[in-house]
């Protein structure tokens, strides 16, 4: 290679990083930014990377009473500003994080789990908290969080039930 081919190379190779540092380095500044200033205006905003349980609604409903998964948020939302139904992963950061936010609690408690995790089709939080009765001749299910034995599991939809609220 020549002596100029190889100078022209180098130049092109420093100015490529040079570059590529730049670019790098606007697109670590704005995912910075966008961390620090991450919005806590959302409609349910939660502490940390995953929400900690906050207490139950003070009523208790069948699992179709709330009509929908907006409905049954809006039951926490009313009891705890700012708060929406739990997720298992919730109640167990709150075990991991705080294990006295849930002391004294002895009820089971309605909680979001989302799709099946049973082997019926029909066990999704109680068709998304829109139905309390049978579906087709079969029962349909919830999945609640028993606060006494500190594990969840999943029953029928008839069943009145306060809401685990988390934020």
């Amino acid at each position: 290679m020549k002596k100029n081919s190889v100078r022209n190379f180098s130049k092109t190779l420093i100015s490529a990083s040079l570059r590529g540092l730049a670019v790098f380095a606007v697109f670590g500044a704005a995912v910075f930014a966008y961390a620090v200033n991450y919005p806590v205006s959302q409609p349910n905003p939660v502490s940390g990377i995953v929400g900690l349980f906050e207490g139950v609604t003070p009523g208790t409903y069948q699992g179709g009473d709330a009509g929908s998964y907006s409905g049954a948020n809006n039951y926490c939302n009313s009891a705890y500003p700012d708060s929406h139904v739990c997720t298992p992963m919730e109640i167990i950061n709150t075990y991991n994080h705080d294990p006295t936010a849930i002391t004294g609690e002895t009820a089971s408690m309605w909680v979001n789990n989302g799709a099946p995790a049973y082997f019926s089709s029909i066990s999704n939080d109680c068709q998304g908290w829109s139905q309390s009765a049978k579906l087709y001749g079969q029962n349909v299910f919830g999945s609640v969080w028993n606060a006494t034995k500190q594990y969840g599991v999943i029953t029928t939809c008839d069943s009145a039930r306060a809401y685990a609220c988390c934020k």
